[in-house]
Order: structure tokens, then sequence, then C-alpha cells
């Protein structure tokens, strides 16, 4: 297993920008408010990404700290708001084929619910309706989202179990899961970032004690940022990327020498003149 240190920048301009998204700001703040996105005729809107959070934390063991300030929040809705986009996307994909996710599973889901509710803050959050059983059954569904998809577009390519197997016992090196040990520190101002990781990498300054000092995760700064153990397709999209790393296509424009003139600027046979 490998051990992941992450320096997150909560670029400013992507609070900006999720914030225009909404009716309006909260009054003093960069927290983003009223409908923040829309798959196909369904709006998601602020305070389902804020439920979403919650339920996304209470499912890995943490919770959504009050006390984390506004730029930070804006930052961590936006990556939640992506998240859930690709999720509607996935279940819009998968009613259109006609498949019920929740087949089958109603007592799972029932159980799932039960289980939140046992725990007390999130009995009151669901009582004062912050929680509510659409948004419980939403976050139930994306655990099951992925292998769904795929059993249908093996359906529809007509994939027996033969030629799945010999898929798989050819691919088994890209099916490992793999585990990593992730710590981060979350800064909201370039320029500290830059300055926290000349220290770590330059000077050789201890990474937990500078999460202490400077992450605006509230949740992680008193442990040194550590956000314990996990595996691929088990956090969020862009955070995966920081930690497994992607593959993305980029164009550069790059300088040659000019094969007729070699770098001159004249025809074979002459010279440069200057004017």
């Amino acid at each position: 297993m490998k051990k992941i240190l992450i320096l997150c920048l909560a670029a400013i301009m992507a609070m900006l920008c999720l914030a225009g998204c909404g009716e309006e700001a909260e009054e003093g703040t960069g927290i983003p408010e009223g409908d923040l996105a829309r798959v196909d005729e369904e709006i998601i809107t602020a305070e389902q990404v804020r439920e979403y959070m919650e339920l996304f934390a209470f499912s890995q063991g943490s919770s959504v700290s009050e006390s984390t300030d506004d730029a930070s929040m804006s930052s961590i809705m936006m990556v939640v708001l992506d998240n859930m986009i690709e999720q509607k996307i996935l279940d819009h994909c998968l009613q259109e084929a006609g498949i019920d996710v929740m087949s089958g599973r109603q007592s799972d889901l029932e159980e799932y619910k039960d289980n939140i509710l046992k725990d007390e803050k999130m009995k009151a959050k669901y009582e004062k309706g912050e929680i509510t059983d659409e948004g419980i059954e939403f976050i139930f569904k994306t655990q099951y989202y992925a292998s769904d998809f795929y059993d249908l577009m093996a359906k529809e390519k007509n994939l027996t179990d033969k030629e799945m197997k010999e898929y798989y016992d050819s691919h088994q090196d890209d099916m490992k899961r793999t585990i990593v040990d992730a710590a981060h520190i979350m800064v909201t101002d370039e320029d500290l970032a830059n300055e926290i990781y000349d220290k770590i990498v330059n000077q050789g300054a201890d990474f937990a004690e500078l999460a202490k000092e400077y992450s605006v995760d509230i949740n992680t700064k008193e442990e040194g940022g550590e956000l314990g153990e996990f595996g691929k397709n088990e956090t969020l999209p862009a955070f995966e990327e920081a930690v497994f790393g992607t593959k993305k296509e980029i164009e550069l424009t790059v300088k040659e020498t000019c094969k007729t003139c070699n770098g001159s600027g004249a025809k074979p046979g002459t010279q440069p003149e200057t004017c």
C-alpha cells in the first residue's frame, strides 16, 4: 500500500463560478444558493448538494463541520456537485433503458435508512428536513449505478459469459483494487499553496505539522490531514484524480526550424537582408 500526500488548492475561480450558477449566494458569503445544475429536466439545488455532502460524509464515518469557512465550503460544494451530475447522468441512462436500480433492493434501502437514523445528529437533521427520503434513496442508489450500467452495456453488445470471462482473465491487473493511505492539506490561496509546497519539497518540512497549521479542512487538520485508506471509485472524482493520477490529451504549440530556409528566413541560395 502506498501513502499519498496531497496539497489541495480550492480554486477561487471555481468558487465564483459555482456561486454564479445559483440564483444568489447567501448575503456576505461565497456559498452558492438556489439552482446549481440541470441534468435533462432535473434540477440539482444547493440544498440537495448540502444533503448529499452530509450523507456522503456520514457513510465515510465523518461529518460536515459547521466551522468550515465559506471559501472551503464553496470549493467542497463544487466537487460534490460534479459528482452528483455524473451520478444523475448514469441514473437517467438506466431509466431510459428501462432499468429500475431499486428492483430487489427496497429492503436494503430500508436497512440503510435505519442505520442512518440511529445516529442522533442525523435523525435531528432528518426531522428538520435537512435530510430527506429522496436524498437517502439517491445516495443509496449511487453504489449500484456503475455495476448496473456495465451490465446494460454487456447486454447491448450481446457479450456472452465466455467473452466476459476471457476479457476478465486478460485484464486482471487492471481490475486489482489498489488501496492507498492518503493525507491532504486544503488551502484557498494559490500563493500559500506554493509556499507550503516549497516547504515540503525543498525544505523537508513535516507534512502533518503543516496540515495542522494551514489546512482549512476542519475535519482532518488536527490529524495531520489524514484521510485514511480507500480505493478507486470510493471518493470524489476530482480528488481521485489527484491521488491515482489520470491521462488527458493536451495540445501544445512548439517552434520548429523551417526545413526550407533552415531558420534563416531567406530562400535557399540567398542571404537575409536588413531593412
